[in-house]
């Protein structure tokens, strides 16, 4: 059901021996012998013009040729369903000589590159986080900062891929470049918060956490929105492309930093304000 059409060697000597039957649609057929194909090969291979041959269709040995399947706009995991259905069929239906061939072509190629990428991506993004944690953790000698700061930067990103994929339907190649691009951009936010806070109740100056949290949200907050304002025209200029992997590309960052902007200024605060005590840390670093 996923194919429109196919294109096979066999439909043109199926051709030409019709027309070498004056047309006659019961002659649509391959010819009675293999030295009568032969002929109507090489009648046929003479009267292209240069640049024309058959080399896209059989090998210079005649002894393999090409079938080509079009096939709907599929997800890759359709694309990899398929190819392992046609090849066991293959392995099941036709001649010895037959049974190992394979299928390819660029579409195939992306299919197992994506999930490859992907699954890249995924482990790069999560060692990324664990990361960014420790190095929280160690400078602002705070586990439940650090923790924080991994949940507010993984949020954004699964509500960004968790609505494409309503959106969309399908997570493409392009998802593996805004994983990792859209974390190195919206770490930045969650680490001016939890900075700003921890070095504001070091300093005494707000002891209680929420006039604390509020300060934060005065003093980081103009400047992230307007951060995340400039990141966001800048990656919605990609939509205008007609690549479509680059505009999905900018369309799916955007959406990421708007989300991530808007969770570090309502869901961050929540969070510190939940898990941190009235009491100031000490500890964290004054400048």
């Amino acid at each position: 059901p996923e194919v429109t059409h196919v294109t096979a060697f066999p439909e043109i000597m199926k051709r030409l021996n019709r027309n070498m039957h004056g047309d006659d649609p019961a002659w649509y057929k391959l010819p009675d012998s293999r030295a009568l194909a032969a002929q109507y090969m090489l009648l046929y291979e003479m009267s292209l013009p240069v640049g024309r041959d058959l080399n896209d269709r059989i090998d210079v040995a005649k002894s393999a040729t090409r079938v080509t399947a079009v096939m709907d706009d599929i997800s890759t995991g359709q694309m990899q369903d398929l190819k392992d259905r046609a090849e066991n069929w293959l392995a099941h239906n036709m001649p010895a000589q037959m049974r190992g061939a394979q299928g390819t072509g660029v579409a195939i190629i992306f299919a197992y590159l994506t999930e490859r990428t992907l699954n890249s991506m995924a482990r790069g993004a999560m060692l990324a986080l664990i990361m960014i944690a420790a190095s929280l953790i160690l400078s602002l000698r705070s586990a439940k900062l650090g923790g924080l700061s991994v949940l507010v930067n993984l949020v954004p990103i699964v509500l960004g891929f968790g609505l494409w994929a309503v959106i969309k339907g399908e997570i493409g190649l392009y998802a593996a470049v805004v994983g990792t691009t859209a974390l190195g951009l919206i770490v930045d936010f969650a680490v001016h918060m939890i900075t700003r806070f921890s070095r504001l109740r070091a300093q005494s100056e707000h002891p209680d956490r929420v006039a604390t949290l509020a300060a934060v949200g005065r003093t980081v907050g103009p400047a992230l929105m307007v951060t995340a304002a400039v990141l966001i025209a800048g990656f919605l200029t990609l939509a205008l492309s007609d690549f479509l992997i680059n505009a999905y590309l900018g369309l799916m960052t955007a959406s990421v930093i708007a989300i991530a902007l808007a969770t570090d200024l309502t869901l961050l605060p929540a969070l510190v304000a939940v898990t941190t005590g009235s009491k100031r840390n000490t500890h964290a670093p004054l400048d």
